[in-house]
């Protein structure tokens, strides 16, 4: 990004800020009917929503991003079923992944289950390292830190996968078009 660009966002970014602190002053006199009370509720259930509906769209985004382009390239048999468990694993619980698998694998051929067991050993230091770690870098205001780390850290597993041509070896049948 040139400095040009950079000066004009910052301007820009300036003038969003500038207008959203002069609506904390004209939005009590506009709205006058209402008490203090009730305007400090209704912008906390407004920053409450849109909170909620980011979470919605970037998680809906990234389980299919997982069901779409990972699961194909990554599970070699029954990949279908294995993206689906992950989906509703990603969107829920692992109770909601099992159900789903129930639905397409009713009599468990694809052993998902069982390979999740054994993947999760895996993966269970990660999650242990998250938990503990993520709440010390918010309270120290490092809360970018955190995205960019598991971000990198997908990007090398990806590179990894590829680079060892595992990338790509799924079965290829029911792929959706």
């Amino acid at each position: 990004m040139n400095r040009n660009h950079s000066s004009f966002l910052g301007v820009i970014f300036g003038m969003v800020a500038g207008a959203a602190w002069g609506l904390a002053f004209l939005i009590p006199n506009m709205l006058s009917a209402f008490s203090s009370l009730e305007i400090t509720l209704g912008r906390y259930l407004m920053y409450g929503l849109y909170s909620l509906l980011l979470l919605f769209a970037f998680g809906t985004l990234w389980a299919y991003i997982m069901f779409r382009f990972v699961g194909p390239n990554v599970f070699r048999d029954f990949w279908l079923e294995k993206s689906i468990f992950g989906w509703g694993w990603s969107t829920g619980t692992v109770a909601m992944g099992l159900a789903l698998l129930r639905i397409v694998d009713p009599e468990l051929k694809s052993r998902t289950p069982e390979d999740y067991a054994l993947g999760y050993v895996g993966v269970a230091p990660v999650d242990i390292i998250i938990v503990t770690f993520a709440p010390i870098l918010f309270a120290l205001g490092f809360t970018w830190l955190i995205p960019v780390i598991l971000l990198l850290g997908t990007t090398v597993v990806i590179v990894i996968y590829k680079k060892a041509g595992w990338w790509g070896q799924g079965n290829k049948e029911n792929t959706p078009s």
